[in-house]
């Protein structure tokens, strides 16, 4: 890779990082976490060698995939929603068992969430209603809260779905206000990585009822559901669930097929 990319990604890596190692570190560690469900079905040697591309610093290795994923028929949307996130699960776990730095670990998952902008272009857009009339929904992060592999994954589901998805990635509270008022939703989803966030979830969950006077239905999800049985203290919000299908069903919004390209 060159020096340039290598000083972007060196940047990239340090405002996620941030200057509080402690919550840095609880951040990367939840990539690690197992998932209550059965592990998805993929292809153990393309995963692996993903997971060693973005770990490595040849932007070649993600390149020479492309082939062995077209043969294989596995397609943008198996790369977004089952490749990509077993890839990040991997970097975290090698951050705990210490054979890669946090930096390392950054970096790999800034790679991979390039790949999965780069695949989901072409999803649709998030500027409004859908023009399959399925519906917008609007997908928070809690304030200062860093992850963002998972609901970028979860956008590219939903756009995939014919939801227009307007995603705010920690912003401040008079920002996702003013995209409230401005826009018609159907409902809201709220991302939450880490347990140190669900009383800001709470928080935003009491802000969306008043603000909507109760009718803007409320989901709460995220990577904080797979180490827990529920959410103590988000009572407030419709449904708690990482149930994609569930969700949609609370926002009345109508389950249509996931579309993607056929090649990668």
């Amino acid at each position: 890779m060159h020096d340039g990319q290598n000083g972007i990604l060196g940047r990239r890596a340090e405002r996620v990082m941030g200057d509080v190692s402690d919550l840095a570190a609880k951040i990367v560690a939840q990539l690690a976490a197992r998932e209550t469900q059965p592990p998805p079905n993929y292809i153990e040697s393309i995963v692996q060698r993903l997971t060693d591309a973005v770990s490595a610093d040849q932007l070649s290795l993600i390149e020479a995939l492309k082939p062995d994923l077209r043969r294989a028929r596995i397609t943008p949307a198996m790369v977004a929603d089952i490749y990509i996130p077993e890839a990040a699960r991997r970097l975290g776990k090698s951050w705990e068992d210490d054979t890669l730095t946090f930096a390392d670990v950054t970096i790999g998952t800034v790679r991979l969430q390039s790949i999965l902008r780069d695949i989901s272009a072409d999803w649709v857009a998030d500027s409004g209603r859908s023009a399959n009339g399925e519906g917008a929904v609007l997908l928070l992060l809690p304030e200062k809260e860093h992850h963002t592999l998972g609901p970028l994954v979860l956008t590219g589901q939903l756009r995939r779905r014919g939801v227009s998805v307007c995603l705010q990635l920690a912003t401040a509270d008079g920002e996702w206000r003013s995209v409230l008022h401005k826009r018609r939703f159907d409902g809201v989803i709220i991302s939450v990585g880490w347990e140190g966030k669900i009383e800001a979830c709470a928080q935003l969950i009491a802000t969306i009822k008043t603000l909507t006077k109760g009718r803007m239905p409320v989901a709460v999800g995220g990577a904080v559901l797979t180490r827990s049985d529920g959410i103590f203290g988000c009572e407030a919000a419709d449904v708690v669930t990482n149930d994609l299908d569930k969700v949609l069903s609370i926002f009345e919004l109508s389950v249509t097929s996931s579309r993607a390209c056929e090649s990668v």
